[in-house]
């Protein structure tokens, strides 16, 4: 068995990172799962004892989200989107362990965070012993690699007033997504001045609809959903496989969108 850290600072954990490079522990749902014995000869650095890298703190630009934070925490998470994205997570045994750190840093297809997260606008803080960086999610998501000795120590979410998330999967609970979607909406006199759409479980990584979200800008609430069409979607090269095949999450998606921003559209005038 390889060697294993739990530092109680960031800043021990920083410099083990840099002189040792173990894999990082976050929530390790992953290893309980599916676990094998190349993973146990690994040395391991464990983050979830650094007080630093948990909780939820507002900021003047929004909310700044520690990244070794589990899943049930941020069932009381101020953002809508996110705290119905938790609620789905797998089950409340996997919520109370997992992270939202390691739920991203997986790149899983089918990760609940990352649609609500890139609606949301999020931003990575990522961190080593000499410096901080922020990198756009969407980048990492796409395939931005950190350094060695690099970890994510908080992701960082603009200040967001109306967002929503659902999921859709074959069964209510321990459920991989066929489909997630996610909204952001801004609104100024009744009208859309700003939107995050994002889809995820039915793509090789969650992403935004940039096009559908620059049709949203400057259009009433009232009838959003509309805009939605099979065309909006066309583009997208949707997973085909055993949970489900493309067409069919190709209507889910859609179906999905529409009802959050059903959902949404009443709070323009609230």
């Amino acid at each position: 068995m390889g060697a294993y850290w739990r530092p109680g600072d960031l800043a021990e954990a920083l410099h083990i990172l840099r002189s040792a490079r173990p894999r990082i522990l976050a929530g390790g749902t992953r290893l309980v799962r599916g676990a094998t014995p190349a993973d146990w000869d690994q040395d391991w650095l464990d983050i979830t004892g650094i007080a630093a890298l948990q909780g939820i703190a507002a900021t003047a630009q929004g909310w700044r989200i520690g990244a070794a934070t589990t899943w049930t925490a941020l069932l009381a998470a101020p953002i809508a989107a996110l705290r119905q994205a938790a609620a789905t997570v797998a089950s409340p045994q996997v919520r109370h362990q997992a992270t939202i750190g390691g739920n991203l840093a997986a790149r899983f297809a089918s990760a609940d965070g990352a649609p609500a997260l890139l609606a949301l606008d999020a931003v990575l803080e990522v961190t080593c012993a000499e410096a901080t960086r922020q990198l756009p999610l969407g980048q990492f998501l796409a395939g931005s690699a950190l350094a060695p000795n690099e970890l994510i120590t908080a992701i960082l979410v603009p200040q967001c007033t109306h967002s929503a998330f659902a999921k859709h999967g074959s069964r209510q609970a321990v459920n991989v997504a066929e489909v997630t979607a996610a909204v952001r909406l801004d609104f100024t006199d009744g009208r859309v001045s700003g939107a995050g759409l994002a889809l995820g479980g039915c793509l090789a990584a969650a992403q935004r609809l940039p096009a559908l979200e620059a049709a949203l800008l400057g259009q009433p609430a009232t009838n959003l959903a509309a805009l939605v069409t099979p065309d909006a979607l066309a583009h997208l090269t949707l997973l085909d496989d055993f949970r489900a095949p493309a067409p069919y999450r190709q209507h889910v998606a859609a179906t999905l969108l529409r009802r959050l921003l059903t959902a949404l559209a009443p709070e323009a005038v609230a």
